[in-house]
């Protein structure tokens, strides 16, 4: 994977000087790269387990030697949030077309590594469904659910990311949360 991480640094920089097509090769090589991870948690001859989004997209950027979680900031927030949309499509993807070959047994369920804790984890194919939901109403608020669900995000990192203030993302976040909730279980959460 040497060489792998080497052409996604290239390709990184490149996009920063402002080379769209290094953006775009950047996001295939990120879409393959997610696939090749979940082949290993959920791909033929597995069962699939639920899905740590966020560990795919911590994962992504630590390859490209971006810092993630744990209290640090993001290095790329451009590129961060490019991976965690990535990621999101790929989990789509992946849950319709490899999973969907399997007539619906075991679905791929996504883990959301943020509050509230859904048990049990929602399959991807619902989390989807809401987000489109959400995207009518706000897309805003679609944005930041994405990047809190998919990619694991603190409130500043997005803050950074989207250009808003920390205290409105969360607000937002607050929002969007009580929506995507009643999207998943319209029978409502405890």
């Amino acid at each position: 994977m040497a060489d792998g991480k080497q052409e996604l640094r290239q390709l990184l920089s490149r996009w920063g000087e402002g080379d769209a097509f290094a953006r775009d090769r950047l996001m295939r090589l990120v879409y393959d790269r997610s696939w090749r991870l979940l082949d290993r948690c959920a791909g033929p001859g597995t069962r699939p387990r639920p899905v740590h989004a966020s560990a795919l997209v911590f994962d992504l950027l630590h390859e490209a030697n971006e810092r993630g979680r744990a209290g640090s900031r993001i290095g790329n927030g451009r590129f961060a949030g490019l991976v965690a949309q990535i990621v999101r499509s790929a989990l789509t993807d992946y849950a319709r077309d490899i999973l969907g070959r399997r007539h619906g047994e075991h679905p791929l369920r996504l883990v959301v590594d943020t509050e509230p804790r859904l048990d049990p984890a929602p399959e991807v194919s619902e989390v989807e469904r809401a987000l489109h939901a959400l995207h009518e109403e706000n897309p805003r608020r679609e944005r930041i659910a994405e990047l809190r669900l998919f990619g694991g995000f603190e409130y500043d990192d997005i803050a950074t990311m989207i250009c808003m203030s920390a205290a409105d993302v969360e607000r937002e976040w607050n929002d969007a949360e009580r929506r995507l909730l009643l999207l998943l279980d319209p029978r409502g959460f405890n």
